[in-house]
């Protein structure tokens, strides 16, 4: 007679987390790539407006943009301060929380999915060329405009989820927003 061995104990699966890559601001085929880093500053000051900026997996940092570029995307980052001239075509951010951006002269779409805590802060020059912004997904996200005069404090509006949302200065400084659902195609 065989000996009976013990049933196997099953264990459970080893936990796996996404590896983050070691800090790296490197340009690549047209685009700019800043991720990984933590409790840091970085400037990126080489970009041409041909190229775009790609920011990953960054937290508690803060980002500088200073020359203008073709397009700036943010994903998965947690406390991010980005601060940037201007973009050719849009800024949009996915999958963060508790970021806030600076736009400095021009950028003519704002993209905010997944993300909650996002706070867009517009200079007097920006708001030559006020932004559309589309949202999807998101809460606790507010635009903040200057105040109608240097010494009036600037004026922060929260803003809906799923619409298109255009902002525009009432003749006493105060932000108005014209708010449309967003549609996708024509359902007839």
């Amino acid at each position: 007679m065989k000996k009976k061995t013990p049933a196997s104990t099953t264990s459970a699966a080893p936990k796996t987390t996404v590896k983050k890559g070691p800090p790296r601001v490197e340009e690549r085929q047209g685009t700019w790539f800043c991720e990984n880093y933590e409790n840091e500053n970085v400037t990126i000051n080489q970009a041409s407006m041909k190229e775009n900026v790609l920011i990953s997996r960054c937290s508690n940092m803060a980002v500088d943009i200073t020359e203008k570029v073709k397009s700036i995307s943010m994903e998965n980052c947690l406390r991010v301060r980005l601060n940037f001239t201007a973009v050719v075509s849009t800024f949009e951010i996915v999958n963060s929380q508790r970021c806030t951006i600076f736009i400095g002269v021009n950028c003519p779409s704002v993209a905010i999915d997944k993300s909650s805590g996002i706070n867009v802060n517009m200079t007097k020059a920006a708001m030559q060329h006020v932004p559309d912004f589309i949202c999807s997904m998101i809460s606790e996200c507010n635009i903040t405009v200057p105040g109608k005069t240097e010494e009036a404090d600037p004026q922060e509006t929260p803003i809906p989820e799923q619409f298109l949302t255009k902002v525009a200065l009432d003749a006493k400084g105060f932000p108005r927003l014209t708010t449309t659902p967003v549609t996708h195609g024509d359902h007839k």
